[in-house]
């Protein structure tokens, strides 16, 4: 996943604070926006989100670039209404996978590929015959798996094979039994080992597996063998002259995609506690989260409040707004630039609050953000 704030209203903080006075003083706004001084752009924009005053906010808007994330995700994105989008079509923009792949093996002789938990790379040898070693690692640098694949004529050899465990083995079935070589002419037999055992490789690249599967190596297995399924017969519509408007019924929600949209800042506070919530599923969670740390990084003041409905209800309910850093004890956007783990909560202030909207305990809240922002992170180190 991919998320980059592309533009945004640089003024947005005092334009808000500007703004929230206008409705105080028949001043026109330009006489007095300049001259605020810092402390008292901040005074207003917490008057503001105290008392839910928030058509200010409206006035500084901010524009994000979404790359790879699955349809799953837009589906539930674009139900937030007071915003603007502009998707990938999949009408218009085919899906191709095997040319990726095969001009990457043309390039560098490598392919390197991963899916969420583990890495493969597929390289070339040199010998007189098309061979390829194949190497099926962790995250962590462990080994599962690694194999000699040969092309000699029509047959596609396995050699010097070691396979550790149930998720080897998994991977293996998966992805290079069945390669699909018989009674093809020699001369051809490298080209269509590069469309069809690196086009399983390929495909990867443009979907989003649920990263529980990571742990899960048969369903993992199940789970692209099904999806090359419906994207074989999405490529085989297309050759047949199928329009691609026709052929995309078969795609995958699974299948990525991307995105600009744009939203402004109040409708962002709205956004972010429903969705950086642990309620709320696992990508679009991600999603809304990488988008707060974007906004928090260029108007830390007015977004440094933002968070999960928990917390946006009890900065309504107290004198003294609290931040995501206050509830934490740590700062979620540093441990999100770092890529560590993050440490266990603790609190600087207490709740007021003795629950949230989702019934969950004023004193377990804080554990109840750290969790779910703590899958976040996983998610991320997963890719």
């Amino acid at each position: 996943m991919r998320v980059k704030l592309i533009a945004y209203t640089p003024m947005g903080e005092r334009l808000v604070a500007a703004a929230a006075k206008k409705s105080l003083t028949r001043k026109p706004l330009e006489a007095y926006a300049q001259s605020l001084g810092e402390e008292e752009v901040e005074a207003w924009i917490r008057e503001t989100l105290r008392r839910q005053h928030l058509s200010p906010w409206e006035h500084s808007v901010y524009t994000y670039s979404v790359e790879k994330v699955s349809r799953v995700l837009t589906h539930q994105l674009v139900r937030h209404r007071i915003a603007s989008y502009t998707q990938l079509s999949q009408r218009y923009a085919k899906i191709k996978y095997s040319e990726k792949l095969a001009s990457m093996l043309e390039a560098r002789g490598v392919a390197e590929l991963s899916i969420p938990g583990y890495r493969m790379r597929l390289e070339r040898m040199r010998s007189v015959e098309p061979s390829y070693r194949l190497t099926v690692s962790r995250i962590d640098g462990a080994v599962e798996a690694s194999m000699i694949l040969t092309v000699k004529g029509s047959e596609l050899e396995v050699g010097e094979k070691i396979i550790r465990g149930p998720v080897g083995e998994a991977l293996a079935e998966s992805f290079f039994r069945d390669a699909g070589l018989d009674g093809i002419p020699e001369e051809n037999a490298s080209r269509r080992f590069g469309e069809s055992l690196y086009a399983r490789f390929a495909r990867l690249i443009d979907y989003r597996v649920p990263y529980r599967l990571a742990r899960r190596p048969r369903l993992l297995a199940m789970f692209i063998r099904s999806a090359e399924q419906a994207l074989h017969l999405y490529l085989d519509m297309l050759e047949e002259g199928i329009p691609a408007e026709d052929a995309r019924y078969i795609v995958p929600q699974a299948i990525e995609s991307g995105l600009v949209v744009t939203m402004n800042a109040r409708e962002l506070l709205h956004f972010f506690s429903l969705r950086m919530c642990t309620r709320a599923q696992w990508e679009i969670r991600t999603l809304a989260w990488l988008m707060w740390r974007e906004a928090y990084k260029v108007h830390p003041r007015l977004f440094k409040w933002a968070g999960p409905r928990c917390l946006v209800h009890e900065n309504t309910v107290r004198e003294e707004p609290l931040s995501l850093r206050d509830l934490l004890g740590y700062d979620p956007a540093v441990i999100m630039d770092s890529g560590e783990r993050p440490p266990p909560p603790r609190p600087k202030a207490r709740l007021v609050s003795e629950r949230c909207p989702e019934i969950v305990p004023g004193e377990t809240i804080p554990q109840c953000i750290h969790a779910g922002f703590s899958e976040v992170m996983e998610v991320l180190r997963l890719g």
